[in-house]
């Protein structure tokens, strides 16, 4: 049903969302520690955060840090706090971490990446932590020195049992290379694919263990991008993003879609630090905006914003995605990028984590509609930022925020106002 509104109620909403541009929505709750190491240029790379899955069954989604050298689990109280619920130090370089049931008990499990080149289960205890499975799942069969950058444990092939897309770029072994469907691709450019065999066990699929990515693959994300129920897979290097559409009922995941943002120039230096999806035009299509950086010479280092429009003309056709030409600039590197409204009007909203090593830590840019935004409000929480995420953490109906503070190697939680 159409309601129509009156001129005074238009009047009175445009003055009362742009006040609300005007001040940061959101207010400081606590930090959560994450221990271990975090910080490193461009620390983005560097962290995990994970939220939406409720690993004590209370209700409420809570929240998985993962940092170098630990993993931590915090389960949310109903006031939007965390508090600490389990927590194990790991070590090396790989900071993947993944979760579901994976035994299926109706508990939520944890996957953790296991250098050099496993993947550990650990097994809710059904409200009490969890317990190291001695079973670790390996990789070796799909990479001879897998690095785990990034892992997605999600049911692919719609058989009620979780699968797993595992970044293991494998940068000792650079020009292994694999022959799928009478293509050959070399192992940094692509990923391990096991499908979920119930009772916590996976297995290689025989025909296609791997499946293709951006080369030397750094993140993957999940996202049912053309809505038709299947669930996608986006990836990213420093330099490109790659997009696997999901045909499980014809050939799993297949290559659909490959943007190079990034010049791969050799005079000019750049890498892709955020990556996010959501409709930014009102068109109701999930839209995907990406955080980046270039050092040309003479002009030097640059921040951007960068957004491509789902073009996809129907669901069972290959992706379109085209570049937006307005780009924002932003005043850091943006580690941490979300798409939410926050503002509660009818466009969706840009949340940034800044790398600044000063005042401003997060960045909100107010959608106005056709991948056009407000200036930007900042958060100045005195930290720069890493990874974020965003969720309803108190149950109020708004985006709340969760960011890596990467000085102190700590989360950070912002409750919307």
């Amino acid at each position: 049903m159409h309601i129509r509104r009156s001129p005074f109620a238009l009047l009175t909403l445009l003055l009362a969302s742009s006040a609300y541009a005007q001040q940061a929505a959101y207010e400081f709750k606590e930090f959560l520690p994450m221990g271990g190491y975090t910080r490193q240029s461009f620390a983005g790379s560097d962290t995990r955060l994970l939220y939406g899955t409720d690993f004590n069954r209370d209700g409420r989604a809570d929240l998985v840090t993962r940092s170098r050298s630990a993993v931590a689990v915090y389960v949310n109280q109903h006031d939007g706090s965390f508090i600490h619920y389990w927590s194990i130090p790991t070590e090396g370089s790989s900071t993947a971490v993944g979760g579901g049931d994976i035994d299926g008990d109706n508990w939520p499990d944890l996957l953790v990446s296991s250098p050099p080149s496993a993947v550990q289960r650990f097994i809710n205890n059904r409200g009490n932590g969890f317990t190291p499975d001695s079973q670790t799942l390996s990789l070796q069969p799909t990479g001879r020195h897998p690095m785990i950058n990034d892992l997605l444990l999600a049911d692919f092939n719609r058989d009620n049992k979780l699968d797993i897309v595992a970044l293991d770029s494998d940068p000792a072994n650079p020009d292994r290379a694999y022959t799928i469907g009478g293509s050959t691709f070399l192992h940094r450019t692509s990923a391990a694919l096991l499908w979920g065999q119930g009772g916590g066990a996976f297995a290689a699929d025989s025909a296609r263990p791997r499946v293709p990515v951006a080369e030397y693959p750094l993140r993957a994300r999940v996202i049912d991008l053309n809505d038709d129920g299947n669930l996608d897979v986006v990836t990213n290097s420093g330099t490109s993003l790659h997009l696997l559409q999901n045909h499980y009922q014809s050939g799993g995941l297949l290559p659909a879609l490959s943007l190079a943002p990034v010049s791969a120039n050799a005079s000019v230096h750049g890498d892709i630090l955020g990556v996010s999806t959501g409709d930014l035009n009102a068109d109701d299509r999930k839209d995907l905006a990406i955080t980046y950086y270039t050092n040309a010479p003479p002009t030097g280092r640059a921040y951007r914003l960068k957004f491509y429009r789902n073009a996809t003309p129907h669901p069972q056709l290959r992706f379109v995605l085209e570049a937006d030409p307005a780009e924002i600039t932003l005043p850091a590197p943006g580690n941490g990028l979300a798409v939410a409204n926050f503002n509660d009007d009818a466009h969706n909203d840009i949340i940034v984590g800044l790398e600044s090593a000063g005042a401003a830590s997060i960045a909100l840019y107010a959608g106005r509609g056709g991948f056009s935004f407000d200036p930007p409000v900042t958060i100045n929480g005195g930290f720069s930022a890493g990874e974020l995420v965003t969720g309803d953490f108190n149950s109020d109906n708004r985006p709340d925020i969760a960011v890596v503070d990467i000085d102190n190697n700590r989360v950070a939680i912002y409750l919307h106002r």
